[in-house]
């Protein structure tokens, strides 16, 4: 063959190369597919049975690399198996209609089981239609992330997930609290890697030793039991999860004393104990040095506790409203300097407020609505949405920063709008209740300046019951504004 003739034939041959590859890519068989083959397969079969009514499985096709182009699935980049699952329905359940609309549903095929990587599966806010926890998903040896919250599963949760002894985060529960339960538990001690804990909403009213069990679990940072149909809380002579951070028992029939072993949580940075029936606020609670967010809405009655040498320089969220505390604000309150958030509305506290309270300099948001209050606001109150009498201080015009003001009384009249030259110093303002402030003291705050209508962040504003008449057309200014109450 001479040297033209060779030449002929390599062109021929690199043209029937490009062709042939061409034709490997419209056929699906992408030489640089990052995706194994067999776990494509698996993921198709696994996409078959469920039910997809928004299409939000769309891209997972035969002809897409499913590491690259498949939504929720995430791939090692040198091996191609598939480590991650994220297939939680995104939307929020503010939006109802969208949220359902989203759900996967039908059926969790065993397929998975061929992803001998998996690491992470996701499967939270979906609906299941009530069907069992897949037993299987013990098999999967690699996971050490589970998530299945709020999936309308249901049955008791599969003793095999004790098998998984990598996983560090497991999540269960339902929609509705009860359709999940626990049973025994037993298995629980057999992941001793757990580090997040999430029973939410799982009955356990069946499973009596849920405490001694989890407390086999040394590495144990969150543990959440909201809404388990918890009658008690039982002593522990030895407490074994000292690591742990977030404890949330709320939402449960708890009626009895706060156990001793929760003090004992010196890590604990968040608790929350609400919507329970404790019988009586101890003082250890207010000692814990950590606590960062401390929920108490309860039952509990009588006076605050005396509480000597409190040490919560780091408290920065506090909720003890819905109570039935029959005592005036304790003085040691005032030393959490820290305070972002304090709410004690809904209790039945006496007396006045202290000048103290002028040591919250950190509070953002402070409600002492629904009490027995009486007296003058002290001068040094810094943010305020309470049912008291006296005349408003100007004082508040300091606090600059303030997005929510509310001043309404329970009786019209009981609170005195003064001057109110202050409030032009708040323009960040977006709630203004002024309704049933005895506004007659003011005669020419709003008709002299028209300052009101320079808010253009406000969102609500209510001036009902009160005698103020002079409402100008400027009002329309307020377009941001999403609730108007009456205004006379």
């Amino acid at each position: 063959m001479n040297t033209s003739m060779k030449t002929v034939a390599f062109i021929v041959l690199g043209y029937l190369t490009i062709l042939a590859i061409d034709f490997s890519f419209c056929n699906g068989s992408h030489v640089n597919e990052l995706c194994l083959e067999s776990e494509k397969r698996a993921l198709l079969i696994f996409k078959q049975h469920l039910k997809d009514p928004s299409e939000r499985l769309s891209s997972w096709e035969v002809k897409h690399d499913c590491c690259r182009y498949w939504a929720g699935v995430v791939c090692d980049n040198t091996t191609g198996h598939v480590l991650e699952l994220h297939l939680q329905n995104q939307i929020s359940v503010d939006h109802w209609v969208e949220h359902e609309n989203s759900t996967l549903g039908g059926e969790i095929n065993p397929s998975l089981l061929s992803l001998k990587q998996l690491r992470y599966l996701d499967l939270s806010g979906n609906d299941f239609g009530g069907i069992p926890i897949p037993s299987f998903i013990g098999s999967l040896a690699s996971l050490e992330y589970l998530h299945l919250s709020d999936a309308r599963f249901g049955g008791t949760i599969p003793r095999q997930l004790g098998n998984v002894s990598t996983l560090r985060f497991l999540s269960l529960g339902g929609y509705n609290e009860g359709d999940v339960k626990g049973g025994s538990l037993q298995w629980l001690p057999h992941l001793p890697h757990l580090e997040h804990l999430d029973l939410s909403g799982v009955n356990l009213t069946t499973s009596p030793y849920w405490l001694q069990v989890i407390n086999k679990l040394p590495s144990l940072v969150e543990l959440h039991l909201a809404g388990c149909r918890l009658p008690n809380i039982p002593p522990l002579p030895n407490v074994n999860f000292t690591s742990l951070v977030v404890l949330d028992l709320s939402r449960n029939d708890i009626y009895s004393v706060m156990p001793e072993w929760i003090f004992s949580l010196s890590n604990l940075i968040w608790l929350d104990v609400s919507h329970n029936q404790f019988k009586s606020l101890p003082a250890s609670l207010f000692r814990m040095s950590n606590l960062i967010r401390l929920n108490l809405v309860n039952a509990f009655r009588g006076p605050f506790p005396v509480v000597l040498n409190p040490n919560m320089t780091s408290l920065r969220y506090l909720d003890i409203s819905g109570n039935f505390l029959n005592c005036s604000v304790p003085s040691w309150l005032y030393s959490f300097t820290q305070l972002e958030y304090l709410d004690m509305s809904s209790n039945e506290l006496q007396g006045g407020i202290s000048h103290e309270i002028g040591n919250l300099t950190s509070v953002v948001t402070l409600d002492l609505s629904f009490n027995e209050l009486e007296g003058e606001l002290p001068n040094t109150i810094g943010n305020l949405a309470s049912v008291i009498r006296g005349t408003i201080p100007r004082q508040l015009g300091n606090v600059s920063t303030l997005r929510f003001l509310s001043l309404g009384g329970y009786n019209e009249g009981d609170v005195k709008g003064g001057g109110l030259q202050w409030l032009p110093h708040l323009p960040h303002l977006e709630h203004l209740d002024l309704s049933g402030v005895n506004l007659t003291t003011s005669p020419y705050w709003l008709q002299r300046t028209g300052w009101l209508y320079g808010f253009l962040q406000l969102e609500y504003l209510d001036m009902s019951s009160n005698d103020y008449k002079v409402v100008s057309h400027e009002i329309g200014n307020l377009t941001s504004v999403v609730t108007l109450g009456p205004i006379i």
